[in-house]
């Protein structure tokens, strides 16, 4: 197996796992609306950005 063919299915199983874990947090609840998300998201960095003002 070449080089280039192993990394590639080394990132394809990556995709592989991280669809898993998300389909496991759909099953379980455990999401969030895009809205909610962006504005949590929005918050937290506008935070780290003013105490990186000092």
């Amino acid at each position: 197996m070449s080089m280039e063919t192993c990394e590639t299915t080394m990132n394809q199983l990556s995709m592989f796992q991280d669809i898993e874990i998300s389909e496991k947090q759909l099953e379980g609840g455990k999401i969030k609306g895009a809205k909610t998300a962006l504005i949590e998201m929005r918050e937290k960095y506008s935070r780290a950005e003013k105490r990186n003002k000092i």
